[in-house]
């Protein structure tokens, strides 16, 4: 299994646009949060809108899992598997191909949780 594993990406649109473009290559990639960045202007709830657009295109080519990190926080949060998660996170494990905060599943041969940041 050949797996991409990434962190900090923080709203940047040229990253996320290579993540994509690069993940077809993988079985899965992998992400450990902080998705948004807390030092610009636009508000984190837009910021998560456009992060979950893009992570949709990216769970189109491949296999996603996605956990939390320390600047997510965009709105409310709901309990998923007995663990408080952010809930625009959360609404992307409906995509059958991502796997977020909280979560357990099988991917191939490798079993895949995801914890999220407290």
């Amino acid at each position: 299994m050949k797996v991409l594993i990434t962190t900090d990406l923080h709203y940047r649109a040229a990253w996320f646009e290579w993540l994509i473009r690069e993940a077809p290559k993988f079985d899965a990639v992998f992400i450990a949060g902080d998705f948004l960045d807390i030092f610009i202007a636009e508000p984190r709830a837009a910021q998560a809108g456009e992060v979950q657009r893009w992570l949709r295109r990216l769970a189109e080519v491949t296999k996603v899992a996605v956990c939390s990190g320390n600047h997510d926080n965009a709105g409310r949060q709901v309990i998923k598997d007995r663990a408080p998660v952010y809930e625009w996170l959360a609404e992307l494990g409906e995509i059958p191909n991502i796997i977020t905060d909280g979560c357990t599943r099988l991917v191939d041969n490798l079993i895949v949780t995801t914890v999220p940041y407290y």
